[in-house]
């Protein structure tokens, strides 16, 4: 009989398009391995970067944040939604209830103090993240590149802009000019 090593779990092991498709094994390779993700659906205004670390932190370790603004149909912005990426969990409350409610979403109470003082209670419903997007290590030479086109890119609005300026200016004289003559004919 031939002994086979089980394969260490990572982010690797977790397969979102099977979890999609009904492999529900998936949640376990999402809830002990490394590198989940979660989806939480809206988040307060006024919580911050340090303030999402610093919740989601007693969950398990942070790896990083994002916050991603939600729009309407009308591509207006509504609100923000957040995208927490740990490298590990530490309390498994969490990863557990959100496995276990899969697909729908699990709620966590968060409180914050308003502008006024008070305490706010908000109910942040959080999910797998099924798209989670590996973080991006850039090297100096893209950073450079990237800097010269976006650097381009303004040059350019800018240079745009100033002829849309001039393009007003010109006309508002030109207006103004025409209602000076026509006030002085009347006069």
């Amino acid at each position: 009989m031939s002994t086979q090593m089980q394969q260490p779990l990572t982010h690797k092991n977790f397969d979102p398009a099977s979890l999609e498709s009904g492999d529900m094994s998936q949640l376990n390779n999402w809830v002990n391995g490394t590198g989940s993700s979660i989806y939480v659906q809206w988040v307060p205004d006024e919580m911050t970067e340090l303030d999402a670390n610093s919740f989601f932190t007693f969950y398990g370790e942070v790896d990083r944040i994002e916050f991603v603004p939600k729009f309407n149909k009308d591509r207006k912005q509504i609100g923000r939604i957040l995208f927490v990426h740990f490298n590990k969990w530490s309390n498994a409350y969490l990863s557990l209830d959100i496995a276990n409610k899969y697909p729908e979403p699990s709620s966590v109470e968060y409180r914050s103090l308003n502008r006024y003082g008070n305490v706010k209670v908000y109910e942040l419903k959080c999910r797998v993240n099924m798209r989670p997007i590996p973080k991006v290590e850039y090297t100096m030479s893209q950073i450079t590149d990237m800097f010269e086109r976006l650097n381009e890119r303004v040059m350019k609005d800018m240079a745009d802009m100033r002829k849309e300026i001039e393009s007003q200016r010109i006309e508002n004289e030109d207006l103004r000019k025409a209602l000076f003559d026509k006030i002085a004919l009347n006069v």
